[in-house]
């Protein structure tokens, strides 16, 4: 009998339990022989026990019962009943549910440590294979348990992670059977995929991700890991999860986790994570820091191109920038929130910032109110990882301040200087408190300072100047340790400044005139020191009085020092109006005290060298510049007021005024210049040339002074006065002119520095000069009178425009803080002066053909050059003005834009102004003027240049006009002077490659290609298609250029595939090689047409050789990208494919059959005069050149066989006739090679004959023979 227990026994439990087991194995094992015949009540039987199991508390108990069982005997038992079990089902109808039931209950025990390895492996090996039975009901209720396990936590055996592998791999092998998952019915293996992934969603979080982990790859399953990996990169990440990513990515197979995407850290936040844990590690602190910045920096350059060329970003599409910005953002978030990423992250993300900032490459940076502005690129992301890491650790500041100081210190890039210095104002406007606490910091700053360049440690102390002032300890300590470098030739120019700052610091702030100077950078405003709670209002007066003491000794030292101080005196001038009585008394007493003029008072000449004992010029001009502040100031107040100022100006004015007689009664002769001295390299002779050129500087502040301060406009005695000086200086120009020539005509030995003056009028002045005497006179002005205008206009003016076009020629060092309203106001007046015509004064009106004209629109270039350079997007007031001084109101349109000024202005200089003076051409010629012909044309050119660039690449409307502007330029014109003719090709080009190299542009090049052709052939041309521009005589000028446009598209072909074929742009490859693709083809017809003036003419050989070379390489880099992909992707259907075909049989194919056969053959007769050393460095020239020719055209050819056999196309397998290109030597003449291979063949073609049977000739006897016919 082996029925179960009835309730009577149940005080026997473990017993009687025993007892069914043992007698239910006997009889199952009994009745389960191979021979032994059905027997009904044995089934019956069997029948009435699945039926008492069938209660759910019975069989509770019987399972609470094997696992004591199991625990006491180690599972023999349980192994010998289990297989008992699953055979007595088999006699059963509905037994599922009792399969199923003990197959869970041997899962659950094979996860704990109660069986011995006998039953363990006898149990496996049941339930695997009971498993092989098993249907989709069953094997859905195993993955629930599976789930279940993982979910509910804890330690899961190795053991039990085996049989769930066989449940995975039993439930992959069902093809037949459809399952429920999430409302959609899949197959098996869709649906363990799915399950597994949910899973491992579910279990992130818990302590069995591990274990799963683990299932999974033993169940080789690895693919799903890496889409689960691929999954989480894609999400935010806390620390946990992250921390659960690593042990994901560790566990991955070698062959999946191989470094498939070179910029994972740039486009993934975890990947950024675990590469800033890297370069936390000490063993791969530097390589790691290095990998990271290199993928930083290439993928910014990456971005940079696309901001470059619309048509590189249409073919391909966004560049992932912006999701490492978003990582980084994320990052710099996190460790502002929670200390514990700080912790993690924040040392490695401090080294990365300083190798951004610290980063080689050359960056323009634009200044604008005191701060960097515009896109800095690559070093404004270390900025602003510098800046948000000193706020989360505020009390760590002076760490950071000591690296940064060290870093300023061994910097040699100008730019990362500057951004560090930046970094600094940042931190003192957001922590000022605790870089006020930072002593030790900043007491090293006083040691280091003048250490540092001029200009950077100019910009520190400027930066950190809000907290230096309120340590009064700290003013007293830099003011000390800066008076023993004002004595230093050395550090003058460091020291200088330095206390200047501290000087206008300590005096109470004054209102700033920001029409004359723009905001230096590292400068604080009156509003940012009030909001950092600075009391503006209040001076340091100690630190005043010891400043102007050190000053005034200052006025003592050489007069590098003393020069360095008056421009440094002019600048605090103009900072801080409060400052001026001080100065001009400080000025005024030391220029009382100088010598009369003569050579031996101002000038010291020895052996060894020449040296300016008094720097007279500047000193005038900045005591001139201090008399108008104060007069300004005066001006200001109340009549009624009677100031102590208005007896200094006049005092100062007086000395002047004594100055100007006395240049005014002493002529060359009697200051001992005139032609009869001494000009010579001679002791006297530097003396002579050192003390005219310093006259000639105070002639031209003293008429600077009197057109301020002279009321020149007004008293005829001024103008007078500006007269005379200006006939002094042209006697004095005379006497340099003849006296320098001579000179050069001498043979000159050992040459001896002289110390030159030299002193520019400020642009102020210029412009100002200038606009007095081109504008218009109105019927009731009463400030000028008509007298003094016209003395003035015969001198003054002409002296005015020579010193614009001085200034010009280097206008960033002679203008360096000069604002917007400055330069526009000088950009105004020159182009005034240049146009002419109703826009001025008919007295001011001038031909084009007049120097003067040339020396205004050069100025007028210039200027526009450096406003939009120095302020970019913000200089559109600038431009507007320029339009509206030439419209004059003539269009009411509203408010004018950046890029309506832009337009309406380029589109004035190009079809106006650019058409008239190349129409001119002969006018100038005639008057041999054509090099300031040439000068007006590049001038406007240039100015094009600028108003292009300042409007970004997306505004399409713009760049088409344009580019109609400069091709109609070619198209209508005749241009004469070649320099003239490239720049408009060069800007042509420019603009065609910032826009989207549409079909317009290479149309245009098609038809310059067909003309260039037709007229080296004399052939007529289609009038409506016909370039003035080329000409016979400009013919070779205009190929070369066409050649340089096909070269720079091809290279922006390049660059697109080079960003295409990195990962992390996730570019389209297909559509951005079949837009690439689309742009070699119009280019390859370009190049198909221009071939004959190699082949055919002979001319320009090494240039189109060069352009061939780039074609194919150009192609070489579309087929090596697409051998790539077809490794992992199949690409047979992809429409580039069927691009690069099409492209390869046509006109790339008709270019290998005529190049082939012509490029690379040299004819050493085509330059007999040619000397023979010439002659080998042209060899090893055209050998370098042609061999690179070969060689790109081959590894193009080849690839693209490759290609047509990896793909199966027949239509990329591409013959080309006649190919030889692999047999040519191009350092020998191709005639020779051929007629004495012939006869080496004649002669071994004999030997052979006389022989009885063929031989093969020694090896050393054949190479003889070769170096014989190379020779």
């Amino acid at each position: 009998n082996m029925s179960l227990p009835s309730a009577t026994q149940q005080s026997q439990f473990g017993r009687t339990h025993e007892n069914f087991c043992i007698r239910f194995c006997e009889q199952v094992e009994k009745n389960s022989a191979p021979n032994v015949v059905s027997n009904p009540q044995y089934s019956a039987a069997v029948a009435k026990v699945f039926a008492q199991m069938s209660d759910e508390t019975r069989w509770k108990k019987f399972c609470n019962f094997l696992k004591k069982r199991s625990e006491l005997d180690d599972g023999d038992l349980l192994n010998r009943f289990s297989s008992c079990w699953f055979r007595a089902t088999e006699r059963i109808e509905n037994a599922r549910m009792h399969t199923m039931r003990m197959f869970s209950l041997i899962f659950e025990l094979m996860n704990g440590d109660s069986l011995k390895a006998a039953s363990l492996f006898a149990l496996h090996s049941t339930i695997v294979t009971q498993l092989q039975s098993f249907e989709k009901e069953e094997l859905s209720g195993l993955c629930a348990l599976i789930s279940d396990r993982f979910l509910t936590g804890g330690v899961v055996s190795k053991r039990w992670v085996g049989v769930a592998t066989e449940v995975l791999k039993r439930l992959g092998n069902i093809s037949d059977q459809c399952f429920e998952f999430a409302g959609k019915s899949l197959n098996s293996r869709s649906y363990r995929h799915h399950f597994l992934l949910k899973l491992l969603d579910d279990v992130l979080v818990t302590d069995s991700f591990i274990a799963v982990i683990s299932l999974l790859r033993n169940s080789s399953l690895e693919d799903i890991l890496v889409e689960y990996a691929e999954q989480l990169l894609m999400k935010e990440l806390d620390a946990q999860v992250a921390t659960k990513l690593i042990s994901l990515l560790t566990s991955l197979p070698a062959e999946e986790t191989e470094k498939k995407d070179r910029h994972l850290v740039t486009s993934k936040l975890f990947a950024l994570i675990c590469m800033l844990s890297i370069c936390d590690t000490p063993r791969v602190h530097s390589s790691a820091l290095s990998e990271l910045k290199q993928s930083i920096v290439k993928l910014w350059r990456h971005a940079d191109k696309l901001k470059e060329s619309s048509w590189i970003k249409s073919a391909v599409g966004e560049c992932d920038i912006e999701a490492l910005k978003r990582n980084f953002d994320t990052l710099l978030n996190a460790i502002s929130t929670d200390q514990k990423w700080s912790t993690l992250v924040g040392k490695s993300l401090l080294d990365v910032a300083f190798m951004l900032i610290t980063d080689k490459g050359k960056v323009d940076l634009k200044i604008t109110n005191g701060r960097i502005d515009g896109d800095a690129g690559v070093l404004l992301m270390g900025k602003r990882l510098l800046v948000t890491i000193a706020g989360t650790q505020p009390t760590a500041l002076n760490t950071l301040m000591d690296r940064i100081f060290r870093c300023l210190s061994v910097c040699t890039n100008h730019s990362s200087s500057l951004v560090l210095i930046d970094v600094i104002v940042s931190i003192v406007l957001e922590h000022t408190a605790q870089v006020l606490n930072s002593w030790k910091s900043l007491q090293k700053l006083t040691d280091v300072v003048c250490c540092l360049k001029e200009e950077t440690g100019i910009a520190l102390v400027r930066a950190l100047l809000p907290v230096i002032v309120q340590r009064e300890q700290l003013v007293a300590a830099i003011v000390t340790e800066m008076r023993r470098h004002v004595l230093c030739e050395t550090t003058a120019s460091t020291a200088l400044p330095i206390l200047l700052l501290l000087l206008k610091s300590s005096v109470i702030r004054a209102a700033v005139r920001n029409d004359q100077f723009s905001q230096s950078f590292a400068t604080f405003s009156t509003q940012a020191l009030q909001t950092m709670g600075i009391n503006t209002t209040v001076g340091n007066n100690n630190a005043a009085i010891e400043v102007i003491s050190i000053l005034r000794r200052a006025l003592s030292q050489p007069a590098s020092t003393r020069s360095l101080l008056y421009k440094g005196i002019v600048e605090a001038a103009y900072a801080n109006e409060n400052l001026v009585d001080a100065l001009l008394d400080l000025l005024c007493t030391h220029l009382a005290s100088t010598a009369p003029i003569s050579r031996e008072a101002y000038v010291e000449s020895t052996k060894t060298s020449t040296v300016l004992l008094e720097p007279l010029p500047e000193l005038i001009q900045a005591v001139s510049v201090l008399i108008r502040l104060a007069i300004h100031a005066l001006r200001n107040t109340s009549t009624q007021i009677v100031s102590p100022r208005d007896a200094q100006v006049a005092t100062a004015v007086a000395h002047i005024e004594r100055l100007i007689e006395s240049v005014r009664d002493n002529d060359v002769h009697d200051l001992q210049v005139d032609k009869l001295s001494d000009f010579s390299t001679s002791t006297m002779g530097r003396a002579n040339l050192a003390f005219a050129t310093m006259l000639i500087s105070l002639y031209d502040v003293l008429v600077e002074h009197l057109w301020h301060v002279g009321d020149a406009l007004l008293r005829k005695d001024a103008a007078e006065k500006i007269a005379s000086i200006l006939r002094r200086k042209d006697e004095l120009n005379d006497v340099l002119k003849e006296k320098m020539a001579k000179k050069k005509e001498s043979k000159v030995g050992k040459v001896i520095s002289v110390a030159m003056c030299c002193v520019y009028p400020q642009l102020q002045t210029v412009s100002l000069m200038i606009s007095r005497f081109t504008q218009k006179q109105q019927d009731d002005e009463d400030n000028v009178d008509e007298e003094c205008i016209m003395v003035l206009r015969e001198c003054v003016f002409s002296w005015a425009v020579q010193w614009a076009a001085k200034i010009a020629s280097d206008l960033r060092s002679c203008a360096p803080n000069a604002s917007s309203v400055s330069l526009c106001a000088f950009a105004r007046a020159n182009l005034l002066l240049y146009v002419g015509g109703e826009h001025v004064d008919p007295a001011a009106s001038l031909q084009m053909w007049n120097h003067t004209s040339t020396e205004a629109i050069v100025a007028f270039a210039s200027a526009v050059s450096l406003i939009v350079s120095k302020y970019g997007p913000r200089s559109q007031a600038a431009i507007v003005e320029l339009w509206h001084c030439l419209d004059e109101g003539r269009t009411n349109s509203g408010e004018v834009t950046l890029n309506g000024a832009s337009m309406r202005l380029l589109r004035y200089i190009l079809t106006d102004r650019m058409p008239k003076l190349l129409d001119s051409y002969k006018d100038f010629d005639e008057r041999k003027m054509s090099a300031d012909h040439s000068k007006q044309a590049l001038a406007l050119l240039s100015a094009s240049r600028a108003l292009i660039s300042v409007v970004p690449n997306a505004v399409d409307k713009f760049q088409m006009a344009s580019f109609k502007f400069l091709a109609g330029i070619l198209q209508k014109h005749e241009i004469k002077e070649k320099p003239v003719l490239r720049e408009v090709w060069n800007l042509l080009i420019e603009v065609s490659r910032r826009g989207r190299c549409d079909k317009r542009y290479t149309n245009f090049l098609r038809a310059a290609a067909l003309q260039i052709v037709s007229t080296l052939a004399d052939d007529s041309v289609n009038e409506d298609e016909v370039l003035e521009s080329i000409t016979e005589s400009t013919v070779t000028t205009s190929i070369e250029m066409l050649v340089n446009a096909c070269s720079m598209s091809l290279s922006d072909v390049r660059q697109a595939v080079d960003i295409i074929s990195e990962p992390a742009t996730h570019a389209d490859v297909n559509a951005g090689l079949v837009v690439s693709l689309d742009l070699c083809g119009r280019l390859a017809e370009v190049v198909n047409i221009l071939l004959p003036v190699h082949v055919v003419y002979a001319i320009l050989k090494e240039p189109i050789c060069s352009l061939l070379t780039s074609l194919y390489t150009t192609l070489n880099a579309i087929v090596k990208l697409l051998l790539i992909k077809q490794k992992s992707t199949d690409i047979s259907e992809w429409k580039c494919v069927s691009e690069l075909a099409y492209l390869a049989r046509g006109d790339v194919l008709r270019i290998m059959e005529s190049a082939d056969e012509n490029v690379g053959t040299l004819n050493p007769l085509d330059e007999p005069n040619m000397k023979r050393q010439r002659k080998y460095t042209k060899s090893l020239k055209d050998e370098t050149l042609y061999v690179s020719y070969a060689r790109t055209r081959e590894l193009y050819q080849a690839n693209l066989l490759l290609l047509s056999s990896a793909l199966h196309d027949d239509r990329l397998d591409v013959q080309v006739r006649h190919n030889t290109i692999g047999v040519r030597d191009f350092r020998i003449d191709a005639e020779k090679l051929f007629q004495r291979l012939e006869q080496i063949g004649a002669r071994e073609g004999e030997d052979s004959d006389d022989g009885d049977e063929e031989t093969i000739p020694p090896l050393k006897r054949r190479r003889r023979q070769l170096n014989t016919a190379t020779s």
